[in-house]
């Protein structure tokens, strides 16, 4: 039985759509994992990465920046800029390959805290104290992690087509 949270139960219909969307986060994630570790382990199996890396020592991150800047910094802090600067200089600085293990160790911790974050919503259901905390971790790791995501498709495109 649903405790009332502040004298609100929530609805049959909102308990069941939370349950759907932890569901398909969880899905997602572990494709996302698995995709990873299968790359990771065809890229090893043939030895791609020295090339990758080779183009990634190569990329002029500055002119690359700079050419998107006039489309991508329309707001004062632009989040995709910054993070595309940040990925080329991990891949300069640590190798794509580690690249690929960094973003595999991310999405490792986004799996643990959503389990996390579907507990708390499990002990809200139970007793109808919200844990606030929580509530606003899962909600901004729910923008950031899909932009981030996105971002380091990007990274990848670029690294592999803007130099052919």
């Amino acid at each position: 039985m649903r405790k009332a949270a502040r004298g609100k139960e929530p609805s049959d219909n909102t308990c069941a759509e939370v349950e759907r969307v932890f569901a398909e986060k969880k899905v997602n994630l572990r494709r996302c994992g698995g995709i990873l570790d299968q790359v990771l382990s065809d890229f090893d199996a043939a030895g791609q990465w020295a090339g990758l890396d080779e183009k990634a020592g190569r990329r002029d991150v500055a002119d690359v920046l700079e050419t998107w800047g006039r489309t991508q910094s329309l707001h004062r802090f632009s989040v995709v800029l910054k993070s595309l600067e940040f990925n080329w200089g991990y891949m300069k600085e640590h190798g794509v390959r580690g690249f690929y293990v960094m973003t595999r160790g991310y999405i490792g911790r986004l799996q643990e805290n959503t389990d996390r974050w579907h507990a708390a919503w499990d002990a809200e259901i139970a007793t109808g104290a919200v844990d606030r905390i929580a509530a606003i971790e899962c909600d901004l790791a729910s923008m950031e992690a899909p932009m981030h995501c996105d971002v380091c498709q990007k990274t990848i495109t670029a690294l592999l087509y803007l130099d052919e």
